[in-house]
């Protein structure tokens, strides 16, 4: 792409940059600056990785834009209307599975947030396990317009497993 390609790019995603984890934010910031090898030694990075990691940033933006296009914004409302029997934990697990993608990082939110611990303590394999079991119970109904619309959000967020989750290299230590 060219700097302007990558500009008008960045522009048509503004809304999406601060959703993205805080390296990739600092490398778009990088990259409306200068060129992807100068970036990469600022970095201690190759300019094959920032490259890569552009990538990654512009398959995060496709990922939220089809998030946007399925419009959950009456979520927890629906969800009820679907399930009478979805509990508010249910309803955290999935709202939190889909911001993150992440089963660890949703565990650790939800044993925050439900002051979990010992043998209630949820990890990676509890929430995928709840997730699934959530899912089946959406697909049991998705002849319903309500639910097979999250069924099928929840599908594409099942098979975008970890796209929204940052992770930890050593040289972005350094940014």
């Amino acid at each position: 792409m060219s700097r302007q390609e990558v500009l008008a790019f960045f522009d048509r995603n503004a809304e999406f940059i601060q959703m993205l984890p805080e390296s990739d934010q600092l490398i778009v910031e990088s990259l409306k600056k200068m060129k992807q090898a100068d970036i990469g030694k600022m970095y201690g990075m190759t300019q094959g990785a920032v490259s890569a990691k552009f990538r990654k940033i512009r398959r995060r933006f496709e990922f939220l834009e089809t998030v946007k296009i399925f419009d959950i914004t009456n979520f927890e409302e629906d969800l009820k209307i679907i399930d009478e029997h979805i509990t508010p934990f249910e309803v955290e697990l999935l709202r939190y599975f889909a911001k993150t993608t992440s089963q660890s990082a949703t565990a650790r939110i939800l044993n925050g947030l439900f002051s979990l611990s010992g043998l209630d303590k949820m990890n990676q394999v509890k929430v995928r396990y709840r997730f699934l079991m959530i899912l089946d119970r959406l697909k049991q109904k998705k002849e319903e317009p309500l639910a097979r619309k999250y069924f099928d959000f929840f599908s594409f967020i099942n098979a975008n497993i970890y796209m929204m989750y940052d992770l930890k290299l050593p040289q972005f230590d350094r940014m």
